[in-house]
């Protein structure tokens, strides 16, 4: 079983949380932090909430030129 999958058993917002990534990432894919000196390869982080049963998301992607991978 991988990560998302896993996450998404266990936290009962997981999608929500995940849309949000999607959302924003396709709206500003650069709102990452840079991980290369290109910064083709950047790191998100969405602040999860325990009350709010949202996990946190540590995301690392990549810019191609067509797609975010």
């Amino acid at each position: 079983m991988g990560a998302v999958d896993e996450a998404a058993q266990r936290w009962s917002r997981f999608h929500e949380a995940w849309e949000m990534l999607v959302w924003v990432l396709s709206r500003d894919p650069t709102v990452g932090q840079p991980l290369t000196e290109t910064g083709n390869i950047r790191a998100f982080v969405f602040d999860g909430s325990w009350a709010h049963d949202m996990p946190t998301i540590d995301l690392v992607y990549e810019i191609t030129a067509i797609q975010v991978v």
